[in-house]
């Protein structure tokens, strides 16, 4: 674990709370790398902590690290207090547009944590004490809380550490998973075998927890069988991590139903489409759409016309497209229709 820790100025003023810095950053020990406004953002942090702060390079740093998917976590340090706040309107602004930008809220006293809840919604709050005030927990303990609790940020926010490259490889093992035919495939399966055996445990971790997340772990276990490749052992579902959207959704894969093939293959595309309006459709949802045009017996024209019919002909043309990325999806699988030539 990689974590940049940020002291702001106003917190660098401020003897307690540049003595709490000082303590945090003595008990992280080599897993820390402190930052200046200086510093170039090193791209490798797994976790940006930023300390106190209610000003715009604080704001743009919380920013920049979203930019570069490395997950913020935001401790104000009494700062955000009304009694404390003697600054200007725009400067609880920035606090709060701080606050609503990073992965997670720690507050170092319940008074805080208090005040935080009333004012900020939909993001994680943490209250961990300041060892250097109370005696209530010691700063070995205090600084094990930090430590655990950076894990449990990126855990819940892994998508944030899937890069473009291991996105590829877990598209890649998507793909075996869902067509076994794929191993016949040998320049394909011993690129993907070399880059896999590389991996270290922290990159099999983002991997299971993203393919858990996603709904397609069965088919990344499938594939690892298929490889006969043996990872680190870990149990996915014991790893703590904030309640997530993501985790609770609805990952059941369609089913067809006689008859109705038509309907059900319209449904999960349309569907797909509209969620790819609020974000990323979840990968099961591509896995049902691949079952679908492989095995549904329905009528290619009277789909095409359902989609023109509701304006989503062109959305699926760009689907079938993704569809083959991710999937694997062969042409001869996709609406004649709905198939693009892919860019060289």
């Amino acid at each position: 674990m990689k974590i940049g820790l940020y002291i702001s100025s106003s917190c660098a003023k401020d003897p307690l709370a540049y003595a709490f810095a000082n303590l945090l950053s003595e008990g992280l020990g080599n897993r820390v790398q402190t930052l200046t406004r200086h510093d170039k953002l090193d791209p490798t942090l797994d976790l940006v902590h930023i300390l106190g702060g209610n000003d715009l390079y604080s704001c743009r740093l919380i920013s920049t690290t979203a930019s570069k998917h490395i997950p913020s976590l935001y401790s104000p340090l009494g700062e955000i207090l009304p009694w404390t706040n003697t600054q200007s309107s725009m400067r609880f602004v920035l606090q709060k547009s701080m606050m609503k930008s990073s992965q997670a809220i720690h507050a170092w006293s319940r008074t805080e944590q208090n005040y935080l809840e009333r004012i900020i919604q939909c993001v994680d709050l943490v209250f961990i004490p300041n060892a250097v005030v109370t005696q209530t927990i010691s700063k070995e303990d205090m600084c094990d809380k930090f430590i655990k609790l950076y894990q449990k940020i990126i855990d819940t926010h892994v998508e944030m550490a899937i890069d473009r490259g291991l996105r590829q490889d877990v598209y890649s093992l998507f793909q075996i998973g869902l067509d076994y035919n794929l191993l016949q495939d040998n320049p394909f399966i011993g690129g993907v075998t070399s880059r896999i055996q590389t991996f270290s445990e922290e990159q099999w971790r983002h991997i299971m927890l993203y393919s858990y997340d996603q709904g397609i772990i069965d088919y990344i276990h499938n594939a690892l069988e298929r490889l006969q490749i043996r990872i680190p052992l870990m149990d996915i579902r014991q790893i703590e991590t904030f309640d997530n959207s993501i985790r609770q959704a609805d990952c059941n894969e369609e089913t067809i139903q006689t008859g109705n093939a038509i309907d059900i293959v319209y449904a999960t595309i349309s569907k797909i489409i509209e969620d790819k309006k609020r974000g990323c459709p979840l990968l099961s949802r591509y896995a049902s759409c691949y079952k679908l045009l492989h095995n549904a017996d329905y009528d290619e024209d009277k789909l095409v016309e359902m989609l023109k019919r509701n304006h989503l002909f062109q959305k699926a043309k760009k689907l079938m497209t993704d569809m083959q990325e991710i999937t694997g999806l062969s042409e001869g699988f996709i609406p004649a229709l709905l198939y693009s030539v892919p860019n060289n």
